[in-house]
């Protein structure tokens, strides 16, 4: 996927704002504008809490987890037999 891509997608996954929260388990907050993502084992606070991911580290980790790849990493040509 294109940086292009890859935003539009997450910022359709995302949705304009959400979050969740559980006993035992990391509560975590989402916003689409920017590709915020704040996260604590407490309810963390967007308007007071610096997020965790935002934009391009959004996109980053997004890459990482997933293994989405640019079209344009060489890595990609080996499995082809190019480079």
């Amino acid at each position: 996927m294109t940086d292009a891509e890859l935003t539009e997608a997450l910022r359709y996954e995302i949705g304009e704002f959400g979050g969740g929260s559980g006993p035992d388990t990391v509560d975590y907050a989402y916003q689409k504008s920017g590709l915020k993502i704040w996260g604590g084992w407490k309810w963390p606070n967007p308007h007071t809490t610096k997020p965790l991911f935002q934009g391009t580290a959004t996109m980053a980790e997004a890459r990482r987890l997933f293994g989405i790849r640019k079209p344009s990493d060489d890595r990609q040509l080996s499995l082809f037999g190019g480079m």
